[in-house]
């Protein structure tokens, strides 16, 4: 019965979705708010810098993630240690790996 109703808020809630379009086109922005090429190149270091700031947040969150489900399984099949370090040791490879790519990425 609620899938009879999507076509029909589909279809009034169409206009005010390209209501949106039209607003956040540069066209509808007034000459003196628009975005020349000079202003993009000045805010290319913003976007350098929040991509430089995951790296310290990639690092933690792959090694959290290897030690939690190595910490997981180890309760699980009985090998209290192991696992627990050696997925924690593949977590911190794969945070390692993915800033490389990130360094890579930003030197170009």
């Amino acid at each position: 019965m609620a899938i009879n109703h999507i076509p029909m808020l589909y279809c009034r809630c169409a206009p005010f979705f390209t209501g949106l379009k039209r607003m956040r086109s540069s066209a509808a922005l007034p000459a003196s708010r628009r975005s020349s090429m000079g202003d993009r190149k000045n805010h290319q270091w913003l976007t350098q810098l929040g991509m430089a700031s995951t790296v310290g947040i990639t690092l933690v969150v792959a090694t959290g993630i290897g030690y939690f489900f190595g910490s997981w399984l180890d309760a699980r099949l009985g090998t209290d240690p192991y696992l627990m370090l050696l997925f924690t040791l593949l977590g911190v490879a794969a945070g390692f790996y993915e800033m490389l790519k990130l360094v890579i990425r930003l030197s170009r």
